[in-house]
């Protein structure tokens, strides 16, 4: 498949045609598919059963706009993203394995959200009454109360895992800001010649970071190649608050297309360039609520620990992956490996940045 990236404009626009025609037939368009009850889809059982799996969830090229008033699942506000944007963050991706896109959903989307996902923080709009924001535990209760299947797990200390895909109550909610950032997830699986194996949204989870939460692991979420991982925090995020460091470049280790010798230059280019491991977050620059972080799938990174004594910080994570390749594509040992190999390359460049 040819590249869609410095195509003349008319090639470009006959690329698109035949990718629409391509959806098309798929069914991406037809009302059923965009409108289908995931409740029956997927059954009441443990939404853990559902992170990396296939249970008939497609990713439409949208998701039809819920109104604002209440009565359906909140809505994101909608994005204008031009070619220009499009292009800039696919080479972001391409390069550095990430891309930072700044005010993604907007105050009012974020409010929903977290009203929604029963986090506090916001004016309850049924009482007009402020919420104080809720810790970890006390969310977790708040939602099993409404969905006894809702899965979660605590991995570091402080830190929460709510596993939301699958469940009818909360996955229409988790799910909304697709219709935001539905526009680059589809540009990058079309540009990496993945367009014809559909995409789906292969997790969905809340996790939720209390005061004084552990560091993370170094980690990646697939080795499959080509997936895109995207946090989004529903509470603006300081230095000392937990934010995700992660290592640029090392997703080009997983890169199928590179040969062995390619990706270790592309990976060690990006860290040199950025100094070894960068955070979400800085001094002169918050992880503000609404700003998404896309990861290429393959990139190592990591939470870092909540030094504040503040409000939990909720995260929203949503997973994207082409259904032919499954996460995380590899064995618990070479999980582990790149574990080792994180915590190695991180040292190293520390004492690079230090000289």
């Amino acid at each position: 498949m040819q590249r869609a990236l410095g195509l003349p404009k008319d090639q470009r626009r006959a690329r698109e045609d035949e990718l629409a025609a391509q959806w098309k037939d798929r069914g991406y368009f037809e009302p059923q598919q965009l409108s289908q009850d995931r409740s029956k889809l997927f059954g009441r059982r443990l939404t853990s059963d559902a992170q990396g799996a296939d249970i008939g969830v497609l990713v439409p090229p949208y998701l039809p706009l819920f109104g604002k008033s209440g009565d359906g699942p909140p809505s994101t506000s909608k994005v204008a993203w031009s070619q220009d944007m499009l292009e800039r963050s696919e080479e972001a991706l391409e390069k550095w394995g990430c891309v930072l896109l700044r005010s993604l959903l907007t105050a009012e989307d974020v409010a929903q959200l977290r009203t929604a996902l029963g986090l506090g923080g916001v004016v309850n709009p049924k009482t007009g009454r402020w919420e104080v924001p809720k810790r970890a535990a006390e969310a977790g209760v708040w939602q099993q109360q409404h969905d006894p299947n809702i899965a979660m797990g605590r991995y570091t200390f402080g830190r929460l895992h709510l596993l939301l895909r699958g469940s009818p109550e909360y996955e229409p909610a988790a799910v909304s800001p697709h219709a935001s950032v539905a526009p680059l997830v589809h540009k990058h699986f079309e540009i990496q010649d993945l367009a014809k194996s559909p995409i789906f949204l292969s997790e969905a989870q809340l996790v939720i970071a209390d005061p004084f939460a552990e560091l993370q692991r170094w980690h990646m979420d697939s080795a499959t190649g080509k997936g895109l991982s995207i946090f989004i925090p529903l509470a603006t995020v300081a230095p000392d608050r937990g934010p995700q460091e992660l290592l640029p470049g090392t997703h080009a280790l997983h890169d199928r297309r590179l040969g062995l010798r390619e990706r270790w230059r592309r990976c060690l280019r990006s860290l040199t360039a950025s100094h070894g491991a960068v955070a979400a977050a800085s001094a002169s620059a918050a992880w503000r609520a609404g700003d998404a972080l896309v990861l290429d799938a393959g990139t190592l990174h990591r939470g870092l620990a909540n030094d504040s004594l503040g409000a939990p910080i909720p995260i929203l994570i949503l997973r994207y992956d082409p259904k032919d390749r499954a996460p995380p594509g590899c064995r618990r040992s070479w999980l582990l490996t790149m574990t080792g190999l994180g915590r190695l390359l991180s040292s190293v460049f520390r004492l690079y940045a230090w000289v």
